[in-house]
């Protein structure tokens, strides 16, 4: 099999894991938004949206910036740690807007009921675990594309 043959398959692969990401991403962000009519997640819902299907490859790389690229962060998302989930801000991003505070949930934690606690650490359990697969994918890529 062909180095160019495997690197296109790679690269659906890829694209699959950036659709589940971005799927996981919005079933959480609109369960939310459902519950807390007062949150970011329900009062930017359209723009949100929007940033899905216009720009379905930004929502991973910002996560990627934002959370997975931060060693604690990523510990304390594994963990569970819910004084994490409480804290949390990125305010000091640049661009801190909508997009950025989809992964952000201090403002409605404590009202949350436990099921979606539960609902919020799976999901992004499960996106750092795309990232990482993600960033495999990514790794293959480049490596099969020098030889």
């Amino acid at each position: 099999m062909s180095n160019e043959h495997i690197i296109n398959e790679l690269k659906i692969k890829k694209k699959d894991v950036v659709e589940s990401f971005n799927k996981i991403s919005y079933n959480m962000i609109i369960h939310l938004g459902k519950e807390f009519k007062d949150s970011v997640f329900y009062k930017n819902r359209v723009m949100i949206s929007n940033f899905f299907k216009f720009k379905p490859n930004e929502i991973i790389i910002k996560f990627l910036e934002l959370i997975y690229e931060n060693d604690d962060f990523r510990k304390q998302i594994k963990t569970g740690n819910e004084k994490f989930f409480m804290e949390q801000s990125y305010d000091t991003a640049i661009d801190a807007g909508y997009e950025t505070r989809i992964f952000e949930f201090k403002d409605i934690w404590l009202r949350m009921t436990d099921n979606t606690k539960s609902i919020v650490m799976d999901s992004m359990r499960m996106l750092v675990d795309h990232c990482e697969l993600y960033i495999d994918i990514i790794s293959q890529i480049n490596k099969l594309g020098k030889n």
